[in-house]
């Protein structure tokens, strides 16, 4: 069943969640903690392999789409609405 929920509800509810987040940190100022994280590993020292086997398990259309995948953001649209959440 499809829950009638005003689009630009969702929107600015997602607008301002993002909102609240982003001024908590900068972007920059978060970049630069994780980068200080002891764990931090560069991507290019990460092994193709390693990659290219996340990928294939979590997006194997990622090379298709280059990470801009609206397939999936249409399908977890519709999935939002019928939750009637983001």
């Amino acid at each position: 069943m499809l829950i009638s929920i005003p689009l630009e509800k969702i929107v600015l509810y997602g607008y301002f969640e993002y909102k609240q987040l982003i001024n908590n940190i900068s972007i920059d100022e978060k970049i630069e903690e994780i980068k200080n994280n002891e764990n931090y590993v560069k991507f290019e020292k990460i092994d193709k392999d390693f990659v290219n086997a996340i990928i294939s398990v979590e997006d194997h259309r990622f090379y298709e789409h280059k990470g801009l995948d609206f397939i999936s953001i249409a399908r977890e649209t519709v999935k939002n609405i019928q939750a009637g959440n983001i």
